[in-house]
């Protein structure tokens, strides 16, 4: 029975030798490629089919299924694949397989320009479907087996998208993966390798233990000098920049379950980006324009999915280099990063888009938690050219950031520091911390070494000018609430400062140093206040030019003011355009070694003069006291040796406008101020000193001043012809002006609304000096009465009538003018005689008279007494007038001289006395030189001061008549 068994077993067995090997592996090799054909109307190629009866084995040899079009390489080949069944499937659980091999696969897969693939045709559509409806359907076990060994190498694997353009191909070669042990049913884990060779050279290494038992995984993985250039040309149609080069790495150790709920961790990982270099397509328009990167280190990953926690150690940046240019709306980085938009895509279906309650299961997740310990750049540099500075290339480099402690969601500040250089001459550091949850953080900030010439550009929209020189430095901080700043402080240095306006070769505006300290701005309180102020070494100039125009003004760009009323606020804006009063505090100023320089050539003769050592300060400032007056004091020379000095007091925010100045000169040299005396007196002037004494006083609207000069020794020059000159006689004011040490005092107040839009301080000054001067040459024997205490008209002298005698009233007007002509050496007086008829000649007629009767020979004593001799003497007299009379007549008769009475006698005598015209000239000559003799021989006024005019008053006066003179 034994025996029979044996030889049944036997038979069974070389039966199943003989099947194996004589009917079933060439029926394989032969009906293959006939299948294949049938079924996919492609040719398959094999060196051999083998299968080893013995060991269960199953070999592929040379297998190659060819493409459609001749002359392509193969669709999908291979050297060698071996599918080992063991044995011990026939007692373990599930299938058992000793070995799974495939060798040598090549791999040509295309996307064709329909959007098709070149192996579609391979997979029937019910085959797709069963394979969708499988996905849906996770089943909850796996299936039991056991892989010994797996072991797959390919040597070639290659992607064309042809539906691209241009073509889109890319590779990867070496491809090796190998598993052993991998099994449903053992719970050990299964060690396997993955490597590949990347196209460019990149290398994968994957390696680790899988247990599909557990359902769990652990392992390494490596990538190191992955080029993502075919990544880029994948997406280069996208794209408007190019990658020259870029290299990824990346490492690290997991762990990932899908037991329960699928998660994973990270250990240990590190990306990192090298030799990333990135140019724009359009290298024409975009020119200058690249970013470069040496590395990118992202190191100490670690991610915990199940806590949903990203920790990462450290961010390096190491030689970022960015360069581009800004011109009009154009910044280069913006474009050359900009995507190219594509056709648009078919919408999805509704059933393809996410259920609303998947939706809402994302969205009651938790957040992810990002904890990064530190991020810092180092070498990093930014090349940038501009319209906005100059020189237009600004090079910041180095470029050091540093962020520490910095999670998201934010639990707390984060340490941030910036630092960089600017051509090697600027530095800016920042430092602090910020919390990037709630935007609140302080950040202290300096700046040194700024060239202010930098931002000419920038000035050219406000001002006609130039910096040529100035360096900023600012030292401060800022707080920040919601990444808005609340509070700044801030202490600003200008050093070397000078400001050119166009067209001109000087500095019109400079100086060594401007500090501006413990400036602080509070947003929250609305409140500003800055330290006293320290200004050195100020140089200005202020220029008029031959056409009038002020060089500050020229400095002002040409503006359109059509739209202004436009463009205006009305009332109503205004007032409310602020709903808090802000709280101002400024410590004061100080001025030290200051200078401003005058020049106008406006004038017939230019004038320059200089404001030289100007030192003073100016007192707090507070506006929560705001009747509290500021203090003012400044004090400097004109021209090195006249002394200056301002002081005064003001309240800027008192309800009532209240300030107080007082200005005083002393001892400028007037023979400096000839182009203005020239121009506006029409005289130059030769010499003489200025004492000047200026206070004004405004009160809210109005300005009182009370202007003080004192000229001493002032000597006139030559004239000057100019049209602007006063017509007035300047020689005579001066005379008149000026007393016996050659001293003029002048009292000029004035008085003036500064509300008022034609108001101006220069003009109102002017006018008031000019009222003087003509007030005092109009009225010259007014002034010289006021002189000395007198309210009498100086200018008219009364005499007794036909006499040059005076009375006591006219002798006190000389003495009055004597003293007042002794105050003014300068003024000569000129003296007319003069005559009235009314008066003169009747007492002329008189002493004709007497001196006719006393002719014929009456005595003194009968004149006198009026006795009957002097009666008889009126009587001949009469009748000598009578027959001289009675010649001419007609025949009428007179009444008799002895009928008429004798006050009726020298009347008509009296009527008939002719005065000669020498006789009333030698009166007026002689009246002339009673005022000269007396003011002379009795006054002690010198006699070249008075003159006697030849010419006679025109005025009736029995007198004489004065006028003043140089």
């Amino acid at each position: 029975m034994l025996k029979r068994i044996v030889r049944i077993l036997a038979t069974v067995y070389l039966s199943y030798l003989a099947f194996c090997l004589l009917i079933l592996m060439p029926a394989m090799n032969a009906l293959a490629p006939r299948l294949v054909e049938q079924s996919t109307g492609r040719t398959l190629t094999s060196e051999l089919i083998l299968f080893n009866p013995f060991t269960l084995t199953l070999e592929l040899r040379g297998m190659a299924l060819n493409a459609r079009t001749e002359g392509e390489p193969a669709l999908v080949g291979f050297d060698r694949a071996r599918v080992n069944l063991s044995t011990a499937s026939l007692w373990s659980a599930g299938i058992v397989m000793d070995e799974i091999l495939l060798h040598g696969l090549a791999v040509h897969t295309r996307r064709l320009e329909d959007g098709d693939f070149n192996l579609s045709d391979l997979i029937p559509a019910e085959a797709a479907d069963d394979a969708t409806a499988a996905e849906s359907e996770t089943p909850d076990e796996l299936p039991a087996f056991t892989v010994h060994r797996i072991d797959f190498q390919a040597d070639h694997l290659e992607f064309a998208d042809e539906s691209r353009s241009p073509v889109y191909r890319t590779y990867i070669d070496d491809l090796a993966f190998t598993v052993r042990d991998l099994s449903t049913v053992r719970e050990a884990g299964s060690p396997y390798r993955l490597s590949v060779v990347a196209e460019h050279g990149g290398r994968l290494d994957w390696r680790g233990q899988l247990s599909l038992a557990m359902r769990e995984s652990e392992g390494e993985i490596q990538l190191q000098d992955i080029d993502l250039r075919p990544a880029y040309r994948y997406l280069a149609p996208q794209l408007a920049f190019r990658v020259d080069s870029a290299l990824l790495d990346v490492s690290g150790g997991y762990t990932a379950s899908w037991r329960d709920a699928p998660s994973f961790q990270v250990e240990n990982g590190s990306v990192a980006l090298r030799a990333l270099h990135l140019l724009p397509d359009d290298r024409e328009s975009l020119p200058e324009t690249w970013v470069k990167l040496d590395a990118l280190h992202i190191d100490g990953i670690a991610i915990n999915s199940g806590q949903r926690r990203v920790d990462v150690e450290q961010v390096g940046i190491d030689a970022l280099d960015v360069a581009g240019f800004s011109e009009g709306d154009t910044h280069s980085l913006l474009p050359m990063f900009a995507s190219i938009d594509e056709a648009p895509q078919t919408p999805q279906n509704a059933a393809d888009t996410p259920a609303a309650n998947d939706v809402e299961a994302i969205d009651s997740e938790a957040p992810w938690q990002l904890s990064l310990q530190q991020l810092a750049t180092a070498n990093t540099q930014v090349r940038w050219r501009s319209d906005y500075t100059t020189p237009a290339q600004i090079h910041l480099s180095p470029v050091q950031i540093e962020l520490r402690d910095l999670d998201w969601p934010a639990q707390g500040a984060s340490r941030v520091e910036l630092s960089l250089r600017a051509n090697d001459l600027s530095e800016m550091t920042l430092a602090g911390s910020l919390d990037i949850g709630s935007g609140d953080g302080s950040l202290d900030y300096q700046l040194l070494g700024q060239p202010l010439a930098w931002f000419n550009p920038i000035l050219a929209d406000f001002l006609r000018a130039t910096i040529d020189d100035g360096d900023l430095q600012v030292d401060g901080s800022l707080t920040l609430a919601d990444f808005a700043p609340v509070d700044l402080a801030a202490t600003t240095t200008v050093e070397r400062f000078a400001l050119t306006i166009f067209g001109r070769d000087t500095a019109a505006l400079s100086w060594r140093s401007l500090t501006v300290p413990d400036a602080r701005v509070n947003l929250r309180d609305s409140s500003a206040a800055v330290g006293k102020v320290l200004l050195d070494g100020y140089r200005g100039s202020l220029h008029i030019f031959p056409d009038g125009r002020l060089n500050a003004l020229m400095a002002l760009p040409d503006t359109d003011t059509s739209a202004d009323d436009d463009a205006a606020p009305d009332a109503d804006t205004r007032e409310d355009g602020g709903s808090d009063d802000w709280a101002l505090q400024a410590a004061g100023l100080r001025l030290t070694d200051a200078r401003i320089d005058f020049e106008d050539e406006s004038l017939p003769i230019p004038f320059r003069t200089l404001i030289e050592q100007l030192e003073g300060s100016v007192g707090p400032v507070d506006s929560a006291r705001p009747e509290a007056p500021t203090e003012l004091t400044l004090k400097g020379s004109v021209d090195g040796y006249a002394p200056v000095t301002v002081d005064g007091s003001v309240a800027p925010f008192a309800e009532t406008t209240a300030m107080t100045v007082n200005l005083r000169f002393s001892g400028v040299d007037i023979a400096n101020l000839t182009p203005y005396s020239g121009t506006y007196a029409g005289y130059a002037i030769d010499a003489g000193t200025l004492n000047l004494d200026l206070g004004y006083v405004l009160e809210g609207d109005r300005l009182r001043g009370d202007n003080h000069m004192v000229i001493s020794q002032m000597v006139l020059g030559e004239p000057v012809d100019s049209d602007l000159a006063l017509d007035l006689p300047l020689k005579l004011a001066l005379a008149l002006l000026t007393d016996t040490r050659g001293v003029i005092d002048l009292e000029v107040p004035i008085t003036g609304n500064i509300d008022n839009p034609e108001f101006s301080l220069g003009m109102v000054i002017g006018r008031a000096l000019r009222n003087v001067l003509t007030k005092t040459v109009t009225a010259p024997f007014r002034f010289l009465a006021n002189l000395v205490g007198s309210d009498q008209d100086l200018q008219t002298l009364a005499f007794v009538a036909g006499t040059d005698s005076f009375n006591d009233e006219t002798r006190a007007k000389l003495d009055s003018l004597a003293d007042a002509l002794e105050q003014r050496p300068a003024l000569g007086v000129l003296v007319r005689g003069s005559t009235d008829p009314q008066a003169d000649l009747p007492a002329l007629r008189e002493q004709a008279l007497r001196q006719q009767l006393l002719a014929d020979g009456l005595s003194e004593d009968d004149l006198v007494a009026q006795n009957a001799a002097w009666k008889a003497a009126l009587a001949a007299r009469y009748q000598a007038m009578d027959e001289i009379a009675a010649e001419g007549n007609s025949g009428e008769e007179t009444p008799a001289a002895e009928d008429l009475p004798a006050e009726t006698l020298r009347r008509a005598i009296l009527a008939a006395v002719g005065i000669p015209t020498e006789t009333v000239e030698t009166l007026i000559r002689s009246r002339a030189a009673t005022v000269k003799r007396y003011l002379v021989t009795e006054c002690g006024i010198a006699a070249d001061r008075l003159t006697i005019s030849g010419r006679a008053e025109e005025r009736m006066l029995a007198g004489a008549v004065l006028d003043v003179s140089t």
